[in-house]
């Protein structure tokens, strides 16, 4: 028995041993399917990346368009403001003239 027992403990050992190695191959044959979804992931990383920046340039683009026209608008509302306060002016000064003028006619109509 002792003589079995020995070849049985032999054998599995051997059996240990072999599943022990087996791993390791199993790991190689991944490896190029690891790699593979590793450049496959770094290139989908890549073209996100190359989305993202030119969407962001885009963006950047457009902001400063919307501010050079913010600015434009700004000038021409400056401009604007400095018409309708040299009209005011003169309407009001037309008043007055015409008031000054509508006094005198009065006056004028009182004498007669």
């Amino acid at each position: 028995m002792r003589g079995r027992a020995r070849v049985r403990g032999t054998a599995e050992a051997k059996k240990a041993a072999k599943k022990a190695a087996k791993p390791a191959p199993r790991c190689r044959l991944r490896l190029p399917t690891a790699v593979a979804e590793l450049d496959e992931a770094t290139r989908r990383f890549e073209e996100e990346t190359e989305t993202i920046r030119e969407e962001t340039a885009q963006k950047v683009a457009d902001a400063a368009f919307v501010r050079a026209e913010l600015e434009r608008y700004r000038e021409r509302v400056t401009q604007l403001e400095e018409r309708l306060d040299t009209v005011r002016d003169e309407a009001d000064a037309a008043r007055r003239e015409r008031s000054e003028l509508a006094v005198q006619a009065e006056q004028h109509r009182c004498k007669v």
